[in-house]
Parts: C-alpha cells; structure tokens; sequence
C-alpha cells in the first residue's frame, strides 16, 4: 500500500512539474506586443525633465527620461498605461489593454506606432480631462488586431479638442503679452539711457562754461 501511494505521488508531482514547465514555456515562447513612437515638446525640448512613464496593472514598470524616443514590448492579459510628462507642461497618457484572445496573441500584431506632444500649463485653462487618457488600444474582434479603441475616443475627443484649443489661445495671449512687455522694456531701457546722456552732455557743457568763466577771469 505505501508502495502504491509512493508511485502515485511521484506521478502526481511529475506531472505537476511538466505542467508547470509547459506553462512557463509557454508564456517564454509567447510573443510580446510592441508600441513604439515620439515624443515632443510643444516649442521645446525633451530635456532631463521630460519623462515617459509605463505602468503595468498600476505598478510602475520603466521610467524613461530625455528621451525622445521610445519602444515598449509589452506582455498580453494586462493592462499598461503610458505617461508622458514635463515640469510645466500637461501630462498626457495612452492606455494599453493587451487582452487579445491567447490564440491570437500566439500569432502576433504589428508593431504599433504613436507620437505623443505636450504643450504648457497655462492658468485659466481647465485640464482636468487630461486626468483620463488620450486614447486607447485594445483588441478589437471586428478588426481582429489591436487598434486604437474608437468608442473611448468618440466620447472623449471633443472636450480634449476644446480643452487644447484653449490652452493653445491662453499661450498666444500670454505670448503676445511677453512680446508687448518686452518692447515696452526696450522702449523704458532706450529711454532711460538717452535721459543718461542728455544729463552727462548737459553736466559737461556745464562744465565746459565754468572753465571757460575761471579762464577768462584770470
């Protein structure tokens, strides 16, 4: 009897072995989804502060810094998240969910590319829209591949466009604004400089008649 529990128990943990081997190699064997593109500065430049952040399920997984480019394999049956994000500037994120079916994960997706650009944080804008993300990729059974999620964007496209729109007219504003105040302290600083000049000639002419005066008195 001991005998015949003994040879059960190997089997058992044989086959649980062989199971657990075929699984991990099939998920080592499993191609991965790739999303790759650019990344912009509306008027500036990726700099060491400029960030593109990847989130797996909620936990950070990469963080990338002044770079403008960027290229992400990621696994299937999660959820990824995108942020791109500059000191001053509104932060964007795309949502990735790779919830393929695994028969079709098996055959594999071509390579997905995007390019994402921020532009300033300005004040009297309202932005809070941009808490969500700009878009969204997921597998789409009509199409059968992973594409952008069309609903989400149908729904969320016109106050991001609104929202943009704005932010982009408070810019020139504040644009034109700073050229205004720069002409007009060019215009104080040439004022303030002749003024500077026409007292340094009067004190010299001044001058000049003094000396002229004491030289004729002698």
């Amino acid at each position: 009897m001991f005998k015949y529990c003994a040879k059960i128990s190997l089997i058992y943990l044989i086959t649980l072995f062989l199971g657990s081997y075929n699984l991990l190699l099939s998920q080592e064997d499993m191609p991965v989804f790739n999303v790759h593109g650019k990344f912009s500065i509306e008027k500036g430049k990726v700099e060491d502060d400029s960030k593109i952040t990847l989130k797996k399920d909620g936990q950070v997984e990469k963080v990338l810094k002044a770079e403008s480019k960027f290229s992400f394999d990621l696994e299937y049956g999660h959820k990824y998240l995108l942020v791109f994000s500059k000191k001053g500037f509104v932060s964007k994120s795309v949502e990735v969910l790779t919830d393929a079916p695994t028969d079709r994960a098996e055959m594999g997706f071509q390579l997905f590319q995007f390019e994402v650009n921020l532009f300033e944080q300005v004040d009297g804008v309202n932005i809070v829209i941009f808490n969500q993300p700009v878009a969204k990729l997921d597998y789409s059974e009509d199409l059968d591949d992973m594409d952008y999620d069309t609903d989400y964007t149908k729904s969320v496209q016109a106050a991001f466009e609104e929202a943009t729109e704005e932010a982009h007219k408070k810019i020139e504003e504040k644009e034109e604004a700073e050229k205004e105040q720069a002409r007009q302290d060019q215009a104080n600083e040439l004022s303030a400089k002749a003024e500077k000049q026409a007292k340094k000639k009067q004190k010299q002419e001044e001058e000049k008649a003094l000396a002229e005066k004491e030289a004729a008195a002698k």
